[in-house]
């Protein structure tokens, strides 16, 4: 049936995050490169992104690493310009400065986000917002983009003490949205967090793969639904309307 509720993940589902991550590591590196004195800004970038992506796929760095988002990137940038024989902090604390800025600069909504919230909105299904990360940057975030006028529950990890895929956070938005499990949906990217942290207390996940890479083959954890763009929803919410 037509859910009551929808909670949203925030960063790659509602916002663009990892491409313009890597957006703004290419306009930092491209700006500094002189003065790291490499060989163009493509090396400088290149091995920041190689350390980065080795990072990030550490499910401990995933798991840890975002409730101190500037000291995960500091140790990115020294740990890149170590391999290319560099010591020098003072260098990496100011790349790590252009990359946040330029970043700020550069986030922005999915194609397609506002206006599949607001059409789930008018159609009456509750929404809510759950996101890990650090309480000054998340609330900075739904502040830009001026999200708390389409979810009433916004529940940032930095600001109540857990995220997910701890089940509390889950059943903190039921509980404020006073909905039941099996009639609500939870839309993210993060199949750990995301789906099997929804998926545990009976909610209905969907995994925003945007990207189309599908499963990992390996992948023990299997979404209810998968969707390649936000408006996918409105289609998906339609079809159990017909039912």
């Amino acid at each position: 049936m037509i859910p009551e509720a929808i909670l949203f993940d925030l960063d790659d589902t509602i916002l663009s995050d990892d491409v313009v991550s890597e957006e703004a590591w290419k306009e930092a590196c491209d700006r500094f490169a002189e003065k790291v004195k490499v060989r163009g800004s493509e090396e400088l970038f290149d091995r920041i992104n190689a350390v980065r992506m080795a990072f990030w796929s550490n499910p401990m760095n995933l798991r840890e690493g975002t409730r101190n988002l500037y000291k995960s990137r500091l140790t990115i940038v020294k740990t890149a310009l170590r391999e290319l024989g560099i010591e020098n902090e003072a260098f990496a604390r100011q790349i790590v400065t252009l990359y946040q800025d330029a970043k700020w600069g550069l986030l922005r909504l999915y194609p397609n986000a506002e206006e599949t919230i607001m059409a789930l909105k008018r159609k009456g299904i509750k929404l809510a917002l759950l996101t890990n990360g650090e309480a000054e940057s998340q609330r900075a975030k739904v502040e830009k983009f001026a999200l708390a006028r389409h979810f009433p529950v916004c529940l940032i990890e930095g600001e109540i003490g857990y995220g997910k895929p701890d089940p509390r956070v889950f059943q903190m938005a039921l509980d404020r949205l006073q909905v039941r499990p099996e009639r609500t949906w939870m839309v993210g990217d993060r199949l750990e967090f995301d789906i099997a942290g929804a998926q545990s207390l009976g909610i209905f996940a969907i995994w925003s793969d945007y990207a189309n890479r599908g499963l990992p083959g390996n992948s023990e954890i299997v979404p209810n639904g998968i969707i390649h763009d936000i408006s996918e929803l409105l289609t998906l919410v339609e079809r159990k309307e017909l039912c």
